[in-house]
């Protein structure tokens, strides 16, 4: 065959490559999505750590490096393009991140549940963040301390900054709760107040220390600072040793470290509210009164314009708690908030201080928050 002649072919190899290249470009795309359906469907729960700067040279030597959880619900690596709302889970005192994930015969873990609930469409996919509260007092209340270092930086700037960066979230206050129990309830619902620009839906879990009443007031002479006390550990065993059902002097020591830190009192480095003067338990009333400033059941007057920004609040109680404040102070709460015409949810229920808690997440917390965050990125 003889040489074909010059331009007889080299006019159609353009044409020719395009075809090519466009059935490259079909093909790569009918692979992407045939390999996105095969992704698997299945949950993630990473662990991790992430860097505190706010907790940087604190004074008790707790890590800047704090351990986190996420649960990242099952579409999450078969739909790259998806972007989630979060919510952060504030556990209580003596608690640690991991124990929510604590499981036994009949009581399967955290995750294994909000996987159910995502597999039967009783709750929508969401991203779950379980924060850490825990320092070497037990407990930071989730606060900005002298003493303690600034915890509540740490969660509301530092870790919130973090999972926006490193996961497809919704990085809008309109996509985020925080919910908590105890003293993570205490928690969530300052964050939600102080911060209405970062959290817009809060759910409080038996919430404690809102208020001063019964057991946690001056009404408990265990309430002061126990003579002769060197250190927070010698407190601690000074109240084991005590043998008294309610004696709170190291648990008002903890939140002493948070509300009214002194780095410069010795040996404790704390205030107390409540002072023992001529054998009765007694205010000091500059220390009591920053106390109550910090208090949820407090802040409400002076934090109404922000309160009323959140889209949403809800908290519950159980009508038994053995701490005997935490009824009265959430009852208070719920009529202060109604008295002002802030809608919220309330429920109490006929149990104690962690009665049901995962049911509770599970059936009443988590729902609350699906059916008032925001799933898609907000027009504002």
């Amino acid at each position: 065959m003889s040489p074909a002649a010059p331009g007889l072919f080299p006019s159609h190899f353009p044409r020719v490559r395009t075809v090519l290249s466009s059935l490259a470009l079909v093909i790569g795309a009918v692979s992407a999505v045939y390999a996105q359906a095969l992704a698997p469907r299945q949950p993630t729960l990473e662990r991790a750590s992430f860097h505190a700067t706010a907790l940087e040279g604190n004074a008790l030597g707790d890590p800047a490096e704090q351990p986190v959880l996420i649960f990242l619900p099952r579409s999450y690596r078969a739909e790259p393009q998806r972007r989630y709302p979060v919510i952060y889970l504030l556990h209580g005192l003596g608690m640690k991140p991991s124990d929510w994930e604590a499981s036994w015969p009949g009581h399967p873990a955290l995750s294994e549940q909000l996987n159910q609930a995502n597999a039967s469409g009783g709750l929508p996919e969401m991203i779950v963040v379980y924060a850490n509260g825990a320092n070497a007092y037990m407990g930071s209340l989730y606060m900005n301390s002298s003493v303690e270092g600034r915890w509540e930086d740490a969660i509301v700037r530092d870790l919130v900054t973090w999972i926006d960066g490193r996961y497809r979230t919704l990085p809008q206050a309109s996509s985020r709760a925080v919910i908590g129990l105890s003293m993570g309830g205490f928690g969530a619902l300052r964050f939600g107040f102080l911060h209405p620009d970062i959290f817009s839906t809060v759910y409080a879990l038996s919430p404690a220390f809102i208020g001063f009443a019964a057991d946690f007031s001056e009404e408990n002479p265990t309430n002061v600072s126990t003579p002769g006390a060197q250190s927070y550990e010698d407190l601690q065993q000074r109240v084991a040793q005590s043998r008294v059902r309610e004696n709170y002097a190291g648990l008002f020591f903890i939140c002493a470290a948070a509300f009214s830190p002194a780095p410069e009192e010795k040996p404790l480095p704390v205030k107390f509210p409540f002072v023992l003067r001529n054998g009765r338990v007694v205010r000091d009333l500059p220390v009591y009164q920053q106390w109550m400033a910090n208090m949820p059941l407090t802040m409400v007057d002076e934090h109404l314009r922000d309160i009323r920004q959140l889209r949403a609040i809800g908290f519950d109680v159980g009508s038994n708690d053995h701490f005997r404040h935490i009824p009265i102070t959430v009852r208070a709460l719920d009529k202060a908030l109604t008295e002002r015409g802030v809608p919220h949810f309330f429920e109490e229920f006929n149990g104690g201080h962690t009665t049901h808690t995962t049911q509770r997440l599970m059936e009443r917390a988590f729902p609350f928050a699906a059916r008032n965050l925001l799933f898609s990125p907000d027009k504002k």
